[in-house]
């Protein structure tokens, strides 16, 4: 009796010593929702380490820095004159550092939302590359279009010339409709209509630059979106006639036409022949 209890006790404490400690919350949980917890974990590198660049960024201008957002924002803000001036070194920033001082929540949600979504469908480095590149695009190519505007003789447009914009704004919703065309699609009609909902909100509500940005960004996605899913598409060779690219092949377990089954019976009857 007191060898049994030893042995319990013995492989008791052996469990308790190599489960880890975070395992005792887990163990509340149902598997499977730990095990999704620990693969959507796994998949997602991209989006943990951006939130935590822009909140503590955020952070620092609503509380140490709080002063200085004005000089922040002609520092790294970026407009046609930034563009003039050669100063695109600053383009990586924009996106890190928003216009106003701190940091909403609904903002940080919709980075984790959006961004998570696309690094979820196709990668960190396409989370990254989406990201950057829509606000890129957004940021240069609004700076371009107030110009030429400005030059037509829109004194609204030219307002905006000299007027520096930050914010992640543009690269979100890039990462969105980038997203909407890689999900499945079942999932395609809320991501498109979410896409279409902001662009209109900022059109009809915010009047200022804004709206166009947000269009080049959600535009640069979209076209980010469709050349990575041309890429997994297989390409019919030079020299195969179209009709065996083209033509879906049929499942393995196909109903066999009947011409097949007469010859199959009548192989089989004549192997039972030569026996």
């Amino acid at each position: 009796m007191g060898r049994r209890r030893r042995d319990y006790t013995s492989s008791r404490s052996q469990r308790n010593v190599s489960m880890p400690p975070s395992s005792a919350v887990f163990r509340l949980l149902p598997d499977d929702s730990l095990r999704a917890l620990r693969g959507l974990a796994s998949r997602l590198r991209f989006t943990p380490g951006l939130l935590v660049v822009i909140t503590a960024v955020g952070l620092l201008t609503g509380t140490v820095f709080r002063s200085e957002q004005p000089l922040i924002l002609r520092t790294i803000g970026f407009d046609f004159d930034t563009l003039q001036a050669g100063r695109l070194y600053v383009l990586p920033l924009v996106p890190l550092v928003q216009e106003h001082a701190g940091l909403t929540w609904h903002l940080a949600l919709q980075v984790a939302l959006y961004v998570g979504a696309l690094e979820f469908f196709a990668g960190p480095w396409m989370a990254w590359a989406v990201f950057f590149t829509s606000d890129l695009i957004a940021s240069v190519g609004s700076a371009l279009l107030f110009r030429g505007l400005a030059a037509a003789g829109s004194a609204t447009a030219a307002s905006y010339l000299h007027t520096p914009d930050l914010g992640s704004s543009a690269g979100m919703l890039g990462a969105l409709a980038a997203a909407s065309t890689l999900a499945p699609r079942r999932l395609r009609a809320p991501a498109v209509a979410s896409l279409i909902l902001v662009t209109v909100f900022t059109l009809l509500f915010i009047h200022r630059e804004y709206p166009f940005e947000h269009a080049l960004g959600a535009a640069a996605g979209l076209l980010c979106g469709w050349a990575y899913s041309r890429r997994d598409r297989p390409r019919r060779p030079a020299s195969a006639p179209p009709a065996e690219v083209d033509k879906p092949r049929a499942p393995m377990s196909y109903r066999r036409p009947r011409w097949a089954l007469i010859a199959s019976g009548k192989h089989e009857l004549n192997a039972g022949l030569r026996r």
